[in-house]
């Protein structure tokens, strides 16, 4: 997909590539064995969980790399206490958000899976230092007698691969459109985009003035508009084949990209 003429960055949908060189297969044999009882789900982990509400019980996310103006840091997933879910469709910045809610039994069966897969057997962390301005993907579940978080940084760990999979995969019955409470928009200058404009004038009602737009950029700050707004502009976004949009008015020519949370 193209954004504002410019191909979107591939780092940022490759999250675990691993540069790879020629090590001793004993060492190969070493860490195969020790990834394997990873995999095993092996520690006796007590799965209780709060059910408020207000409790994030599961959150996936995945950040970081060289910055864009359509970086979008909202985590790809997210699990309540009560069971409710928001999650993008596919995990890729471009997509709406849906939203829909897990019965108990269920989120119970999707902490299980979980955690057979070996995620708690893991280390926090697992950073791969011959790969800069990479991306970093995150895992965090809390329950009752623990907290969890694993981040990998542009590295193939087979355990925590299988964790995000199971989490991205796991049905939400009967998921619908999200709309936030807010939005925001992040503002930079055309800079000779090819891409179709579109008169400020025509897009009253889900965007600011053209004022604020242009202070936005020049302070390189995100403006904050309603969701609805910016789930709006999102979809025309999204039929431009685009991650924003080019309006022009009163002498500016701008790039406005919708999200849910900026990149701070």
């Amino acid at each position: 997909m193209k954004h504002g003429g410019i191909e979107m960055d591939l780092a940022r949908i490759g999250r675990h590539r691993l540069s790879r060189s020629v090590v001793p297969g004993s060492l190969v044999l070493v860490v195969a064995l020790a990834m394997l009882a990873a995999g095993c789900g092996s520690r006796a982990v007590a799965l209780d969980y709060d059910n408020s509400p207000g409790k994030v019980v599961v959150e996936a996310s995945h950040g970081g790399g060289l910055p864009a103006p359509w970086d979008d840091e909202a985590p790809a997933f997210r699990l309540y206490g009560d069971g409710r879910v928001i999650e993008r469709g596919d995990q890729f910045e471009s997509d709406l958000m849906v939203e829909g809610s897990l019965e108990e039994q269920q989120v119970k069966d999707l902490l299980t899976k979980i955690k057979d897969t070996g995620f708690f057997d893991l280390k926090n962390e697992y950073f791969n230092r011959r790969i800069m301005d990479g991306v970093t993907s995150s895992i965090i579940v809390n329950l009752k007698g623990e907290q969890k978080t694993v981040r990998v940084y542009m590295m193939d760990v087979k355990p925590y691969d299988a964790a995000w999979k199971v989490i991205q995969q796991y049905p939400i019955p009967e998921a619908k459109e999200y709309v936030p409470d807010k939005g925001y928009l992040s503002v930079s200058d055309s800079s000779g985009s090819q891409q179709a404009a579109v008169n400020i004038a025509e897009l009253s009602g889900l965007l600011p003035d053209m004022k604020t737009l242009n202070g936005a950029r020049n302070e390189h700050k995100a403006v904050e508009i309603s969701g609805a707004a910016m789930v709006n502009l999102k979809k025309l976004a999204r039929d431009a084949d685009s991650n924003g949009l080019r309006v022009v008015g009163d002498g500016a020519d701008l790039l406005v990209y919708p999200v849910y949370q900026p990149r701070q």
